[in-house]
């Protein structure tokens, strides 16, 4: 008994917690860089889940690879952008809490808690400024 109360208080804590928190899009920067990639960040999250496969190729550095799926095969920007609509067409959208960014010179490191349908967990996204423009080399979870 107590220890199913103790599962439910602190399920309850945790989506409270979640809840309560602000997401990537309310997020406000405090630079002109962390807008820049906000930017990015929130034009990805919204065309990925469309399966808008010319709303995140320019956003994805050339080098771009990451894990995807609960194998976290990674997968090179074609192929990911290959399998995009489907992924989006089978999975839930992905929600992210307000991001905490670590922007050092050309390279940033974004983190934010996310939450797919029943999962939860948090997620980092790598970027590099190339020729003045923020692209995402890779993620990881």
């Amino acid at each position: 008994m107590y220890k199913r109360l103790t599962t439910w208080a602190l399920a309850f804590l945790f989506s409270v917690s979640l809840f309560g928190c602000a997401t990537l899009k309310e997020y406000k920067p405090k630079s002109k860089e962390e807008a820049a990639i906000k930017n990015v960040l929130v034009t990805f999250m919204d065309s990925a889940k469309k399966g808008d496969v010319q709303g995140v190729s320019p956003l994805l550095h050339d080098d771009f690879k990451a894990p995807v799926g609960r194998e976290r095969k990674v997968l090179s920007k074609n192929e990911y952008l290959e399998a995009l609509p489907q992924r989006a067409a089978e999975h839930p959208p992905i929600t992210m809490s307000e991001p905490q960014m670590n922007i050092k010179g050309d390279r940033a490191d974004v983190k934010c808690s996310v939450t797919r349908g029943n999962w939860h967990g948090q997620l980092v996204f790598h970027l590099i400024r190339d020729h003045g423009k923020w692209l995402i080399t890779s993620w990881e979870y």
